[in-house]
């Protein structure tokens, strides 16, 4: 696992920074985290919870982001993306999920069409669907990573995009205030 820590602002007595993590995982599989352990100088160590981060490890993926993919929107409202089906096989989307528990998600357009459609081999498409919060705001931002259903050759298989970030830009000083509370 690498990693590397990248700081943010200070905010009153407090070091904001985001952690990002590399992991190279060697077989296919999924597995949900709800923490993180930060051991400090081989001795002092914290365990900080995190929500709950599914990580999947699948085949290589049919779609691969095409042009400027966004990975970070200030609210819950949608998501949308010019995307490329990189086998070489004609493909049926079947449907379009997110593995949230606290979101889901609506109105979903490829192509300004229903989502069930056949897709060509190197063909080009643009994905767009709306997302709702089930419930009030469990967490303070929201990581997910959209997963495509589709059949090739009368078999079913999967294929997730690349994770997109939530509410995570719009940290304001009552929003910091509410999640230092809560640590």
């Amino acid at each position: 696992m690498q990693y590397d820590l990248i700081e943010g602002d200070k905010y009153k007595d407090f070091q904001l920074f985001n952690i990002a993590v590399n992991l190279h995982l060697k077989e296919v599989s999924s597995t949900t985290i709800s923490k993180i352990t930060l051991i400090f100088d081989q001795k002092y160590k914290e365990t900080f919870p995190i929500g709950h981060i599914k990580l999947v490890v699948g085949e290589k993926g049919i779609f691969t982001p095409q042009n400027e993919y966004v990975t970070a929107y200030p609210n819950t409202q949608f998501f949308q993306a010019k995307l490329k089906n990189i086998s070489e096989h004609t493909i049926q989307i079947k449907r379009v999920t997110v593995e949230n528990s606290f979101l889901q998600i609506k109105d979903i357009k490829i192509n300004d069409k229903s989502e069930k459609q056949s897709i060509g081999a190197n063909e080009t498409i643009n994905i767009y669907f709306t997302l709702a919060e089930k419930s009030e705001r469990k967490a303070d931002f929201y990581i997910v990573t959209p997963k495509i259903e589709y059949e090739l050759a009368g078999k079913t298989s999967s294929s997730y995009i690349d994770p997109v970030f939530y509410g995570v830009t719009t940290l304001t000083p009552e929003k910091l205030d509410d999640m230092l509370k809560k640590n």
